[in-house]
């Protein structure tokens, strides 16, 4: 993924408009946006948008994506953690002005949504033949896990 341009390197390019985020769990969203200029007017360079998104307060580092179309899943959130997401579209080497901030909590973590294999997996890949909650050691199952961390 190429390195986003820095503020002064902007362009006049046209702004992200109507960003919306769509909550899909309580570690994804969906971002989808607009672009102002229709597809059959833009020249022959492709657009590419990127999206910049950070739990919300200023020292908090940002992540990106980069996508070719208008819309991008965002996911390995963490639950009930507000975030702030902007947009911005380059064509070429010409990048433009990021969106405006729109800000989204995302839910408390529902054990319905737990993927057990990876809650499996994890502890696995992490050498644990146990799990561990707060300082309980609990054996498996998996749920006798999630059930000792309160979830």
């Amino acid at each position: 993924m190429a390195i986003p341009l820095t503020d002064n390197e902007e362009e006049e390019q046209e702004e992200a408009k109507d960003i919306t985020i769509r909550v899909m769990s309580s570690q994804s969203v969906l971002v989808t946006w607009s672009d102002s200029i229709p597809e059959k007017q833009r020249t022959t360079t492709s657009r590419q948008y990127t999206v910049r998104y950070r739990e919300k307060g200023e020292s908090a580092r940002w992540d990106y994506k980069q996508v070719p179309n208008k819309r991008v899943l965002v996911d390995k959130l963490i639950p009930d953690t507000m975030y702030e997401f902007a947009v911005r579209i380059s064509q070429g080497e010409k990048g433009g002005k990021w969106s405006a901030s729109v800000y989204q909590r995302t839910p408390e973590a529902d054990i319905s949504m737990i993927d057990e294999h990876d809650i499996t997996h994890r502890l696995h890949t992490e050498g644990r033949s146990e799990g561990v909650c707060g300082g309980t050691v609990v054996d498996w199952p998996v749920l006798d896990i999630l059930s000792a961390c309160g979830m």
